[in-house]
């Protein structure tokens, strides 16, 4: 028979287990309804708390999901080398399924493809102080899977993000892009075959690094530079920073490890760094007050210095300076030093 002091203990710990539990459930990470992180993030950036409007109603965040609720589609060029294929449900809960591809054409003129399925949700928090028919909305990715030719692998690492969602004229606008709603009779041909269903798979491996489409693109950049003989000058050597590391790499590790898109397009990018004869990178160092968060420089800077170039003509060590506005405006790459 078992002690009935033991049973009580036993009881005891469970219900302090599960208030503890509670309040954690309950407790407001910030008082401004804002995450704390997400907070601290976007005080590196333009994007302040004085940018938002005051925050919705439980009611009005009901209509505005099902204002969003459908399913919407954006396919075309982003650039002269990258284009995009992004296809989203909304639901009318704030969930959101999402299949992303990025098909790029290489400075080689090789092609590569990689694609992402993102089950995620939206949840609309305060309108821009701006344009009140832009939505604030606290996001957060749930599951994620990435795809490269045969090889697809799930992410593990999700930090909490900022969207900005409107809809307008019978589209929607998300990270400033035009999405066009799909209402085609078959459905069933919105997603790829399969792809939906693979977050839940089994059968995925976990992926080796934290953020594998940036790793991904990263090498795959490298490895096409390696097919470039003789040298490359300074000029293709800044082409290939402004056109493919930066897009693909620079700005999306801001995008995966910042705060989402709404934060990432808020940070301006000027930094400057050295290549070496041989194509790898030294001294990156941020230009002048750019970027006043720790943290910012720390993702620009491990990104950076983890770029592979071509080997320069004439064994020059090139410095180079990178500057863009934010929301990716008046973009400019010079070579300070050759």
């Amino acid at each position: 028979m078992s002690n009935p002091n033991q049973s009580y203990k036993k009881a005891a710990i469970l219900l302090v287990a599960i208030a503890a539990i509670v309040a954690l459930m309950s407790i407001k990470i910030d008082t401004s309804g804002i995450n704390r992180v997400i907070a601290s993030m976007s005080s590196g950036t333009n994007l302040t708390r004085k940018d938002m409007a005051p925050a919705y109603s439980d009611s009005q965040k009901v209509v505005i999901k099902k204002r969003f609720t459908g399913f919407w589609k954006f396919n075309g060029p982003i650039s002269d080398n990258i284009s995009f294929d992004d296809r989203i449900e909304y639901k009318d809960n704030g969930i959101v399924w999402r299949y992303t591809k990025w098909i790029v054409r290489l400075p080689s003129g090789d092609s590569a493809e990689v694609a992402q399925v993102t089950q995620a949700y939206a949840n609309p928090y305060a309108p821009l102080a701006s344009d009140t028919t832009t939505v604030i909305c606290e996001s957060k990715v749930l599951k994620q899977v990435d795809i490269r030719e045969s090889d697809t692998c799930y992410s593990t690492i999700f930090p909490d993000e900022l969207w900005t969602i409107a809809h307008k004229d019978s589209s929607l606008y998300l990270g400033g892009r035009k999405y066009w709603s799909y209402k085609d009779s078959s459905l069933a041909v919105f997603f790829p075959a399969g792809a939906i269903h693979l977050p839940d798979d089994v059968r995925v491996r976990e992926a080796t690094g934290d953020y594998p489409v940036i790793d991904w693109f990263r090498k795959d950049i490298a490895d096409d530079c390696g097919k470039i003989k003789g040298g490359a000058d300074s000029t293709r050597i800044m082409s290939i920073l402004s056109d493919w590391y930066v897009p693909l790499c620079l700005r999306q590790a801001f995008v995966s490890q910042a705060g989402g898109p709404t934060i990432a397009d808020t940070v301006r990018l000027a930094f400057e760094l050295t290549v070496n004869h041989d194509g790898t990178v030294k001294n990156v160092s941020v230009s002048g007050n750019s970027m006043n968060s720790i943290m910012f420089q720390r993702i620009l800077k491990n990104e950076v210095n983890a770029w592979r170039f071509p080997e320069t003509v004439l064994d020059r060590t090139l410095k180079l300076k990178f500057d863009s506005k934010p929301n990716n405006t008046g973009e400019k790459v010079t070579c300070l030093k050759h």
